[in-house]
């Protein structure tokens, strides 16, 4: 499927899924950083108490932010072209002469504990029905994702709605995506989604990408925490 079409299926439906962009030996070798990573500074991360959604609450998960200094290579992979240059025209849309930059607000990776549940369908833009599309997150799949590990669930088409999902409420159309090892999902950060229950307990790493409009705020300040 070209750039174009991928695009198109954004718009369109708020999300498309690519084939992988990473072999299973760079997989395996990120996954290792992040396990390494997560066990050396998960207890100096603050926690999340809201136990109304519970977005990233460290009993439900394994999080390890800041990729951009724990390896290059999470920094060469954000700015690849197989993302780049169908989230930056994306982006664009709306801007004066479609030119505005874009940039990543947030690198981090996530991996669901076991029979913790399904994470609360949310949007990351914060405002729901925006004319035009503010950000683009992109999942990685470290491991394969399964119907039985926690692959993200969605809603299509929910970037276009201009209200939030109901809480606990399971959709009729909400559909799971599943993918190999390298799989690279793209969603509009108003698409309503979530991740799934991790049923059978197997390792379900996904490294997250943020990329937002220049003028969005970063999560972290880079330049601060990067060596």
């Amino acid at each position: 499927m070209s750039n174009q079409k991928y695009i198109s299926k954004l718009v369109n439906e708020g999300y498309c899924l690519l084939p992988p962009i990473i072999d299973q030996n760079q997989c395996d070798f990120l996954k290792k950083r992040l396990n390494n990573s997560y066990k050396k500074y998960k207890d100096g991360y603050a926690r999340n108490e809201n136990t109304k959604h519970r977005l990233n609450h460290q009993d439900d998960e394994k999080i390890v932010y800041n990729l951009q200094n724990k390896h290059m290579d999470f920094i060469k992979i954000a700015s690849s072209h197989n993302i780049i240059d169908i989230v930056e025209p994306y982006l664009q849309k709306g801007s004066y002469e479609k030119t505005d930059d874009i940039i990543i607000r947030q690198m981090t990776a996530r991996n669901p504990s076991k029979n913790r549940g399904l994470q609360q369908l949310h949007i990351d833009s914060r405002i729901p029905g925006l004319p035009y599309s503010i950000m683009v997150v992109a999942t990685i799949m470290l491991d394969e994702f399964t119907t039985l590990n926690g692959a993200t669930r969605l809603i299509p088409r929910s970037h276009l709605l201009k209200n939030y999902p109901e809480n606990n409420k399971v959709y009729k159309n909400e559909k799971i995506i599943t993918g190999k090892p390298g799989s690279l999902l793209l969603m509009d950060g108003s698409l309503w989604h979530g991740g799934g229950e991790n049923i059978d307990g197997t390792s379900r790493w996904g490294v997250l990408f943020t990329y937002v409009r220049w003028f969005i705020k970063q999560a972290f300040d880079f330049t601060e925490n990067i060596p």
